[in-house]
């Protein structure tokens, strides 16, 4: 009776964990939608950051004000991928290689490949073991990633000197994935790490934006305040949270996981939202990454034999 029980706990813990992610996954699509919309017509990319970071600095000040900026407990190895893997190098990293290759290659190379960086870290630092279902499903999703922009952004256009960008937004995804196992590792809740990497991230972009100036202030009061909603309540702490608790239940590599969905709900938004196109191609990468992310996850009520090396 007591096994069923702590059996049945699990997969309530897991199910919550799925839905974390899954809310994440749906607000960052968005998010990549969104923001490229803005980027278009009246924010740059420094404004993005700090929206995005300065919000949830704000609203959870009580947060990292109590813990400190530099947390007591955790280990110094864990603590600059902490800070620096979803905050403020993350953020410039994407944004500086948008402007060597086009932001619709955003969602096919970071989200897209984050699982895959999870899962090498975890292999060969962490020494996590992958049966071939889970190994299955990385493969296909990888397929799916490169399938909807990655190989033509990487072929078509490295004439152009864009594969500067592309390196960028794989360094992001690196970036990510290394966060993803650090707060894992960290002993931190989701909040207090979400608090803690936007306070550093603002302060660096806060920085940034007093030497070369921000558009900020210009910006109509009723598209500032969607921008607040947008890039600093749900994509700089709501996803930000939602994913730090699907990392606790299901852990780094899993979670990451479902980031691959992220490139399938930005081309549907963008073709629905903001008219892009969607064509034969895109619809066969969205059924090959949705489908990789079925087949992966099908390991996520296994629990993990790796060893934590921290």
């Amino acid at each position: 009776m007591a096994f069923k029980c702590m059996r049945r706990g699990h997969s309530v813990s897991v199910i919550f964990g799925i839905s974390c992610a899954l809310i994440a996954v749906v607000i960052w699509g968005g998010w990549i939608v969104y923001t490229r919309h803005s980027v278009l017509s009246y924010l740059s990319p420094l404004d993005v950051g700090l929206l995005r970071f300065g919000t949830p600095a704000v609203l959870l000040a009580p947060i990292w004000i109590k813990s400190g900026l530099i947390p007591s407990g955790v280990p110094k190895r864990v603590l600059f991928p902490l800070l620096a893997g979803s905050g403020a190098f993350f953020s410039l990293s994407i944004s500086n290689g948008m402007t060597f290759a086009p932001a619709a290659h955003t969602g096919a190379l970071v989200p897209g490949t984050i699982p895959l960086w999870a899962a090498a870290i975890g292999f060969f630092i962490f020494k996590e073991h992958f049966n071939r279902v889970r190994l299955l499903g990385l493969l296909v999703m990888f397929f799916g990633a490169l399938l909807l922009g990655g190989a033509s952004a990487i072929f078509d256009s490295i004439t152009e000197g864009a594969w500067r960008g592309h390196l960028l937004f794989l360094f992001s995804a690196f970036m990510w994935a290394c966060y993803a196992h650090a707060f894992v590792r960290s002993g931190l809740s989701a909040i207090q790490a979400v608090a803690v990497s936007s306070v550093w991230s603002a302060i660096v972009h806060a920085i940034l934006a007093l030497s070369f100036g921000s558009s900020l202030p210009s910006i109509e009061t009723d598209l500032l305040l969607w921008q607040i909603l947008v890039q600093g309540l749900l994509s700089g702490v709501i996803a930000f949270i939602t994913f730090s608790i699907a990392v606790k239940r299901l852990g780094p590599t899993r979670a990451a996981g479902f980031t691959s969905l992220v490139p399938a709900i930005a081309a549907i938004g963008g073709f629905f939202a903001i008219g892009e196109p969607l064509g034969i191609i895109e619809i066969i990468a969205i059924i090959f990454v949705t489908l990789g992310v079925v087949i992966a996850s099908g390991g996520v009520f296994q629990k993990s034999s790796g060893r934590n090396l921290f």
